[in-house]
């Protein structure tokens, strides 16, 4: 889902005729893609971190049944700060802002995973070289190894490609034209005005982030200060916040249309998160 790409929800008032001299936003508690009626019907980070988990313990048991030792790394880790940062709306961090512009903060370094060749075979169904591998000990493996099969098991059992494509469908759908909705246009123009008024001659962020004197490796210094810039008018024009709600309003009717199929969806993801609970709680056994 676009949920965190450059792309609850009462409605706000429109902004005023000079919003860049209004009072300041509070800053946001929440990705503004988490505030969006579609965000209910995917995992929520904790929530995909506890099937991480499960994931995770059904490898290591899955593992053990071929008399091979493995712990695998923990689940749901961070990784390096504001990586994860919601860019639906463009940038709405100033402290990321100020260090990496427009530029995402770089990937945690990770060192990757060392497998013995028994482990490698019993993992991932393959050899060293990378063919596929279909016993081990005389017993079969599964397909795609124990990872394999603990995927299918915490995640592939539950999933509906159809319908997680029409949720993924109203997320994607809803972005561009809620830049047509009255109050995110009146609100984008009062962001183009604040923007202008410092120097920068952008319609839209989407205009600023793509801006290609921003495509070296790094920031430079002028990226920064627009992307400063882009995050402070934002704040004072409100803009996300009428910009969610715009774009919520949008989903909701898609919502609404779709209700049968999203119900389906959301019950096949409390199913699995409660065969996740089971396995962290009881063992591997499915319910």
């Amino acid at each position: 889902m676009l949920l965190s790409g450059c792309a609850q929800q009462d409605d706000h008032e429109a902004p005023s005729a000079d919003g860049a001299t209004g009072a300041v936003r509070a800053p946001r508690t929440q990705h503004p893609s988490q505030q969006l009626p579609i965000a209910a019907y995917a995992l929520s980070a904790e929530e995909d971190a506890l099937v991480a988990k499960a994931e995770q313990q059904l490898t290591r048991a899955c593992a053990k049944r071929f008399s091979v030792d493995y712990e695998p790394p923990g689940a749901g880790d961070k990784g390096a700060v504001g990586r994860d940062e919601d860019r639906r709306y463009g940038v709405v961090d100033a402290k990321l802002a100020s260090v990496y512009g427009y530029h995402l903060p770089p990937d945690p370094k990770v060192p990757p995973a060392r497998l013995s060749s028994s482990q490698r075979i019993v993992l991932l169904g393959q050899s060293a070289d990378g063919a596929r591998v279909e016993r081990f000990r005389g017993e079969d493996l599964p397909e795609g190894g124990c990872t394999g099969e603990a995927r299918q098991k915490a995640r592939g059992d539950f999933a509906s490609e159809d319908l997680s494509g029409i949720a993924g469908g109203i997320d994607a759908g809803s972005f561009r034209p809620s830049m047509e909705e009255p109050e995110v246009k009146a609100a984008l123009g009062q962001w183009s005005q604040c923007m202008a008024r410092r120097g920068h001659d952008y319609a839209t962020p989407l205009d600023s982030v793509g801006d290609r004197r921003f495509g070296d490796e790094s920031a430079s210094k002028e990226e920064r200060e627009v992307a400063e810039a882009d995050v402070d008018c934002k704040m004072q024009t409100g803009l996300i916040e009428h910009w969610v709600a715009g774009e919520s309003r949008l989903q909701r009717a898609a919502i609404k249309k779709n209700a049968a199929q999203l119900g389906k969806l959301k019950e096949q993801q409390r199913r699995e998160i409660r065969y996740a609970r089971t396995v962290l709680k009881k063992g591997t056994a499915r319910p």
